[in-house]
């Protein structure tokens, strides 16, 4: 699929700051043709386009009912961080240093398997690895070392980040009330149990309510996405969280946190994919 102006444009907007004030070299390989200029890796398709920069950062781009990639304010990005637990219950997030990150790999726009290690402040080190099957994007990884974080708990994160999807929207009106109470997000826990949140309902994405024993499937149906789904699966050996800030509509935006379990998947198999139909 050719790529229009709009996607076009709306990625030199999201990754503008990984060639900004850098020098020549990469920190991962680089593709060198638009449109993934500064990325390492990249797939297109009819349902949705994802983007891996050479900075270690990704982007899911659904693609909307007229074949042409929703504006850019809707796009999901995914950042892999490692998570350190406070003994005061406070999770921070340590950020990957990009000038760590080595692989074996050419950046590809063709890619089946592509690897990566890296490390993130405190030092701690971790592998990633992207995969496409049968149109399929999955992504996964595992803490190697910890480095200096010894002090407190830490895990590997994949953070997919839904943003607000009606910002723009006018909230006051019934038009709007009856939209995103059509809106939904679909649940399946790890232990088979389902749940289904409406998109007017206020909840507490960070409950056991919601998160209950650890989310296998999701999937997202939002007019704002023009009818599509995003579906989103940890598979064996990993598991799914929500979180936002407080209790509020869905609509305003939550995190998706993947993480592997190194007891049930101590080599790093587990994956989280993504798809959109």
């Amino acid at each position: 699929m050719k790529p229009t102006q709009t996607w076009l444009t709306a990625l030199a907007l999201a990754f503008v700051s990984v060639s900004h004030g850098t020098s020549a070299r990469a920190d991962l390989p680089e593709l060198n043709e638009k449109p993934w200029l500064a990325h390492f890796a990249g797939f297109e398709s009819r349902r949705f386009n994802f983007g891996f920069t050479s900075k270690g950062k990704g982007l899911l781009i659904p693609i909307g009912k007229s074949g042409s990639p929703v504006g850019h304010t809707l796009h999901l990005p995914i950042q892999i961080v490692v998570e350190e637990t406070l003994p005061s219950g406070t999770v921070t997030a340590k950020q990957i240093k990009p000038e760590t990150l080595e692989t074996k790999d050419a950046a590809s726009d063709k890619f089946e398997k592509l690897s990566f290690t890296g490390k993130v402040t405190g030092d701690a080190s971790f592998e990633a690895h992207l995969e496409v099957n049968r149109g399929v994007v999955s992504i996964g990884g595992r803490m190697l070392d910890p480095g200096t974080l010894t002090k407190n708990p830490v895990r590997f994160c994949i953070r997919v980040g839904v943003p607000s999807l009606y910002r723009y929207d006018s909230k006051d009106t019934k038009a709007f009330r009856d939209k995103v109470s059509r809106d939904e997000l679909r649940l399946v826990w790890t232990d088979g149990k389902r749940l289904r949140v409406s998109g007017d309902e206020e909840v507490d994405a960070r409950s056991p309510e919601v998160n209950g024993s650890g989310i296998a499937d999701l999937e997202l149906n939002a007019a704002a996405y023009q009818g599509k789904k995003i579906s989103l699966a940890a598979t064996t050996g990993s598991s799914m969280a929500l979180w936002h800030r407080h209790a509020q509509p869905l609509y305003e935006g939550f995190s998706i946190n993947w993480y592997p379990d190194p007891e049930k998947d101590p080599e790093g198999k587990s994956r989280l994919s993504f798809e959109v139909e």
